[in-house]
């Protein structure tokens, strides 16, 4: 349990119900036993009816306050992812978008492309038909005369010269090599147009690759799009959902402090009657302090003395105990000799049992065990060292079974440990 440093409200609390017990206590160590033992069973029912008036509102706030401040956490938790989605989907959307500028100037280049090589196919389809045409005028030609070969036998057997047989040869030389090129000018046009009609097939393809691309790319960008629209909404409905958690966790603590500022001149007068408590203490025991309680349980400790911050309200408090681990129904020892004074329920130490152990080394000390599922003795009982005082529980502001121990000195708590 938290006692705050800065926050002394927030103690009153803590020791309502022992500022109250130890009233009485005080009261009646003045008078006849007798009459001292009935005064403070009256007052203390008192007290104990005054508590329960409220304690159900008290509860509730300690109750709404957790609440509403694990709502509020998840509520920032939730809203923290939502808005990484919102990012991370945006920046989807950016990166379609580019990548869509991007795909439409290929698709751009892709078409162009296309209609250069459509263009070269025409040229080359003409260069062709030119070609064969000039390849129908060569075949009708020789269609009309002997071939070449056959002209250069009819000039050898018919000239009479050997000049006119050269100039004859020569002819029908020339008459060849117009025929090879036409030819091979056919050929020439048929391999171009084959190549143009390969590259106006490739760019088709690249044509139809770059629009199947830049589909998929806005289908994609639709849906990032349909995202961040979804994470939008989440992140201003978490937004809604973390104010409404905020002014709840708000209400809470302000209701909480109310109480709590009405506890607070109750835990001054608490301390005032356990230093007096203490001055009115004789005799008792003299001697090394290290070694003069007894481990209340064997459990290791879980939490020590000391300050830490508070997890819900964040200041530093002091938690006035240590924690020891102590599975529910774990049996509770007396530390000492000693006397019950007061056992009571408290909203935040759940089940309470305070114990005086007299004067130690003129000192008053007296220890606390909260949380208890049940008690073993009653107040004004006398206990033994050892002897079984209660059962270890999660009452009260618990999570889970454990005992929270308290040695007080002189009305203020001090570090258990060096006890042991």
């Amino acid at each position: 349990m938290f006692l705050p440093r800065h926050h002394p409200q927030l103690r009153r609390l803590a020791h309502l119900a022992l500022a109250a017990a130890l009233a009485l206590i005080l009261t009646a160590s003045l008078t006849a036993p007798v009459q001292a033992k009935d005064k403070l069973r009256d007052k203390h029912n008192r007290v104990t009816r005054s508590i329960k008036a409220t304690q159900n509102h008290l509860e509730e706030s300690s109750k709404a306050a957790g609440r509403a401040y694990a709502r509020l956490q998840a509520a920032a938790t939730s809203l923290k992812a939502a808005q990484a989605d919102l990012r991370a989907s945006r920046t989807a959307v950016s990166v379609a978008q580019v990548r869509d500028a991007r795909l439409a100037v290929q698709l751009v280049k892709a078409r162009n492309a296309l209609a250069t090589a459509r263009e070269d196919l025409a040229v080359g389809q003409a260069q062709v038909e030119v070609q064969e045409r000039a390849i129908g005028e060569l075949i009708a030609s020789q269609a009309q005369s002997a071939s070449p070969g056959l002209l250069r036998l009819t000039v050898l057997f018919t000239t009479t010269s050997p000049a006119d047989a050269a100039v004859s040869m020569q002819a029908t030389d020339n008459l060849a090599d117009r025929q090879a090129k036409v030819l091979d000018d056919l050929r020439l046009a048929k391999e171009a147009l084959a190549a143009t009609e390969t590259r106006v097939q490739q760019a088709r393809d690249d044509v139809a690759a770059r629009k199947r691309e830049a589909a998929a790319n806005l289908r994609a960008k639709k849906a990032a799009e349909e995202a961040a629209r979804l994470a939008q909404q989440r992140v201003t409905s978490l937004v809604s959902q973390r104010r409404a958690a905020h002014a709840e966790a708000l209400q809470a603590k302000r209701a909480d402090e109310r109480e709590l500022r009405k506890l607070r001149k109750e835990n001054l007068r608490i301390q005032r009657l356990l230093r007096a408590r203490a001055a009115h203490h004789g005799g008792g025991y003299t001697g090394s302090e290290n070694g003069f309680l007894l481990r209340p349980v064997p459990g290791y400790v879980t939490s020590p003395f000391g300050y830490r911050r508070h997890p819900i309200y964040g200041y530093w408090g002091l938690h006035d105990g240590v924690d020891f681990h102590a599975p529910c129904g774990t049996p509770l020892r007396a530390s000492a000799d000693g006397t019950v004074i007061s056992k009571y329920f408290q909203t935040a130490w759940g089940n309470r049992l305070i114990l005086d152990l007299g004067n130690v080394n003129g000192k008053g000390v007296a220890v606390i065990y909260n949380h208890l599922s049940s008690y073993n003795v009653g107040t004004g009982d006398r206990v033994k060292r050892g002897d079984v005082v209660g059962y270890a529980g999660t009452t009260g502001w618990s999570t889970a079974c454990h005992l929270h121990f308290t040695v007080m000195v002189n009305g203020s708590p001090v570090d258990p440990m060096p006890w042991f």
